[in-house]
């Protein structure tokens, strides 16, 4: 491809393959990877996600998720199976793009794996970001998602819609904007959409009779408090010392300062 332009003083130049999909998350608000896990390894996930809120809705009770607004949303699958859901914490091809948004010490804030059944509706469904409550946008990211596809994103069973670009901008668009420019994403079970979380989306109506199911990461600057205390959860676990870090085990809170210096020594 022979690109020519006029006027330009300078062009962006991609050095190694993860180089575009950072472009596109930069410029855009996100980006797919595709075949990121085997279609095998994600009937596993599937079953998992599915056993794992089963435990949960039979803790908390079904009646009181749905009071407050936590129906279908399994969470923290980690703590539950580490030995799977931490292959998707960790994963290659997704770290290096991180290490370029998010420089080379940002943290998991939350894991949180969302089962869209047909016919019913969920917190997820509502367009919103993922830094909720801050109106405000930064220079440079501050927390990125990655949406692992469990099942196919089809255009009848509640694909993730998003609005391009919306990540730069302090206020939410139009109704009649938002309705003009959405983008519903299509997207094959093992692809994982990344995109900074400031940018606004929600799942689509699930008109299908299938169920469709998604893991999702976000990581940020260590500034910023988990979701759950994961770094207490995982701190006596035998990890490599930057998977610790990866999981906040360095980002704990001491609760004064002995435990402050003891943590540094």
């Amino acid at each position: 491809m022979s690109f020519k332009s006029y006027g330009n003083l300078s062009q962006s130049k991609l050095e190694n393959p993860s180089d575009f999909f950072v472009e596109e998350i930069i410029t855009n608000g996100y980006s797919v990877l595709e075949n990121v896990i085997e279609s095998d390894k994600c009937e596993l996930f599937r079953n998992e996600i599915d056993r794992i809120y089963a435990i949960q809705e039979e803790v908390i009770g079904k009646e009181n998720l749905n009071n407050i607004n936590d129906s279908d949303v399994c969470r923290c699958p980690l703590f539950y199976n580490h030995e799977l859901f931490l292959e998707l914490v960790i994963q290659k091809r997704v770290i290096s793009i991180l290490n370029k948004l998010l420089g080379d010490y940002f943290i998991l804030h939350l894991q949180n794996a969302n089962i869209n059944r047909p016919s019913s509706e969920n917190t997820q469904s509502i367009w919103h970001k993922d830094l909720p409550y801050q109106n405000y946008v930064t220079s440079k990211p501050i927390a990125i998602n990655a949406l692992y596809a469990i099942d196919d994103f089809t255009l009848d069973n509640g694909g993730t819609q998003i609005l391009p670009r919306s990540h730069v901008s302090e206020s939410i668009p139009s109704e009649q904007f938002i309705e003009k420019h959405k983008v519903k994403l299509t997207l094959n079970a093992g692809d994982v959409l990344m995109f900074d979380s400031m940018l606004l989306h929600g799942a689509s109506a699930n008109t299908s009779n299938l169920v469709r199911r998604v893991v999702n990461n976000q990581y940020t600057v260590p500034i910023i408090k988990q979701q759950y205390d994961i770094g207490s959860y995982f701190k006596d676990f035998d990890f490599e010392p930057d998977v610790k870090r990866l999981l906040g085990v360095n980002s704990i809170i001491p609760k004064d300062d002995i435990s402050w210096r003891q943590s540094r020594l």
